[in-house]
Parts: structure tokens; C-alpha cells; sequence
């Protein structure tokens, strides 16, 4: 780590980060976020659907909302920006899980247990991972938290990867998953979007 630049030795006094470190630090912070990026697009998105709009990245053993836009309803869903959700539970996991290696969804899928009446079972979870995969998109109805319903898409990145997943959310009064098709458009649009923004499409 010395040699490298990214320690350096403090005679008597230990370690402190090294100027390779310290220099990549400060590039990281001059370069505008993912969160930062996308934005505008969520608030767009929040806009035209009426609905709350998130912003989520997986984790180790999850997916972690790093930005949201509230809808301006009195009735409205909130997801804290940090909080860590499971991915087998709720559309934007499924299309995460949809994007994965079988064997790596299967790690997750096997974590399945029952948070609400309407959490999928194992077996339910990878026929709508198959039918996320081929549409592009997941919805889900009161799987996570009784009442809350959402639509989520992918963000990609160059190589098709998924990198980020863009979800609506609200009560399951306005969403439900025999109307979330009706919220498709707008979703996808706000992916679109993101990767423009991101520089991966034209």
C-alpha cells in the first residue's frame, strides 16, 4: 500500500492515506454522482406519474435507495434515501434479480420469506424474474409493506448491464398490479433518460 501511494508512513506515529489515495479522493467528489445524474429524472418522473420516485443500487445483500422524490399527494409512499431493502421482495428486487446470473439470484431467492400475504414464494419469485426479464420491467402489489404498490425499470449501463433500477411507488389504491402498465412508459422514459444523462446513449 505504500509503495503504491495509497499509505503513507508517519514516523512513530503510524499510517495516515498516502497522496495516491488522498488524489483519487478528491477526483471522486469533483465528478458529479450517479444520485446527482439522475435527478432531474426522477423529479420528471414524480412529476408525470403523481407518484414517489427512488433511485436504487444493490448492496452486498440487498438494494439501497440512494435518491427519492416524494410525491406531492397526501397520500404517498417514502422510502428513506440509504434505507437497505431485500430484493426478493418489491418490483425494482425483481429487476435486479432478472439481470443477475441464475446462480447468483438463486443466493438471494433462497433468503424468501413472508413480509406480507402477498410476499411471493420462491418458486412464484422465479416466474416473475422470468417475466420481468422478458418485458423489461417488474411490478409488485403489497409484497414488501402491506398497501404499497410500484413499477421499476433498469437503468443500463454501456454494455447492457443493469447499473441502477428506477421505481414509482404509491398506495396500492392507485397502484396495483392490474394498472401498472399504465405507469410503464413513464418509468422506462426515466431510465432512458439517466443513461442519456450518463453518456450511454445517444
Amino acid at each position: 500500500m505504500d509503495a503504491h501511494g495509497l499509505l503513507e508512513y508517519v514516523g512513530g506515529r503510524g499510517y495516515r492515506l498516502g497522496p495516491r489515495l488522498l488524489k483519487l479522493a478528491a477526483m471522486s467528489l469533483q465528478e458529479p454522482s450517479l444520485r446527482d445524474i439522475a435527478h432531474p429524472a426522477l423529479e420528471r418522473l414524480a412529476a408525470a406519474t403523481g407518484e414517489s420516485a427512488q433511485l436504487y443500487v444493490t448492496s452486498i445483500d440487498g438494494r439501497v435507495c440512494v435518491d427519492a422524490v416524494e410525491s406531492s399527494s397526501e397520500l404517498r409512499t417514502f422510502v428513506p434515501i440509504g434505507e437497505e431493502l431485500p430484493l426478493w421482495a418489491g418490483s425494482a428486487g425483481k429487476v435486479f434479480l432478472a439481470a443477475m446470473l441464475p446462480e447468483l439470484a438463486e443466493r438471494h431467492i433462497a433468503r424468501v420469506r413472508a413480509l406480507t400475504a402477498a410476499t411471493p414464494t420462491a418458486d412464484r419469485l422465479r416466474r416473475q424474474i422470468a417475466t420481468a426479464r422478458r418485458l423489461g420491467w417488474a411490478a409488485s402489489a403489497g409484497e414488501r409493506q402491506t398497501g404499497v404498490g410500484s413499477v421499476s425499470a433498469p437503468v443500463r449501463g454501456p454494455l447492457g448491464e443493469t447499473i441502477a433500477v428506477v421505481s414509482v411507488s404509491g398506495p396500492t389504491s392507485r397502484i396495483r398490479r392490474a394498472d401498472a402498465k399504465r405507469y410503464v412508459p413513464a418509468v422506462i422514459a426515466a431510465a432512458t433518460d439517466i443513461e442519456r444523462a450518463l453518456g450511454y446513449q445517444a
